[in-house]
């Protein structure tokens, strides 16, 4: 669909539904636009202790947070400090949330294990109950890639499915079967990431 007639469909509606709408999209732009340049609105980062032995990084927006979202980064070992991860932190930062993003120790040695999804759900029942980050006690979650299946469940599970106000997965897989065959087809279109994660797991 071009741009214009996406523009064109976001408005459409009633008035006050059509300008939430318009509001909708043009912070979504904002966002994206801001995860993809390197000049971004101010914010603060601040290491945050979860429990001894497990700190995240917080970034905090310009004025009054809007409120918070937990950053779960992708399978890389430089964990939640990956440039692509610290993009999308200060991009939320920059459209008025506050981001929290945690190292999880299995995820930055490229393990996809049952351990992680129980490290995310602690880590949104931690969070929910910190007034100064979570005013709500509810959190916003956001993954992508590999970890984001795992976030997935873990936002799912009885202790956390109340805690989660909204959840934002980026590229994750639907049916192992069929990504695994996609990954070992050896395409030469695709980056050799996933193949190699999937066999060393």
């Amino acid at each position: 669909m071009p741009c214009r007639e996406r523009i064109f469909f976001v408005a459409r509606g009633r008035p006050r539904e059509s300008r939430l709408r318009m509001s909708a999209f043009l912070k979504a732009v904002e966002f994206i636009a801001q995860s993809q340049v390197e000049r971004f609105f101010s914010s603060t980062v601040e290491e945050l202790s979860l429990k001894p032995g497990w700190t995240a990084d917080v970034y905090r927006p310009r004025g009054k947070s809007l409120g918070a979202v937990l950053v779960v980064h992708g399978m890389t070992m430089r964990g939640h400090r990956d440039p692509r991860m610290i993009n999308v932190c200060r991009a939320f930062a920059g459209s008025g949330y506050t981001a929290i993003a945690p190292l999880y120790h299995d995820i930055a040695t490229l393990r996809i294990t049952v351990e992680s999804i129980y490290s995310i759900a602690e880590s949104i029942q931690i969070l929910t109950k910190m007034p100064d980050i979570c005013p709500a006690g509810k959190i916003g979650l956001f993954s992508a890639s590999f970890s984001a299946g795992m976030s997935l469940i873990a936002a799912s599970l009885p202790e956390t499915a109340n805690l989660v106000s909204s959840v934002c997965t980026v590229g994750t897989l639907g049916a192992i079967d069929s990504t695994v065959k996609f990954l070992l087809a050896h395409n030469n279109d695709i980056d050799d990431y996933g193949t190699m994660i999937v066999l060393g797991n």
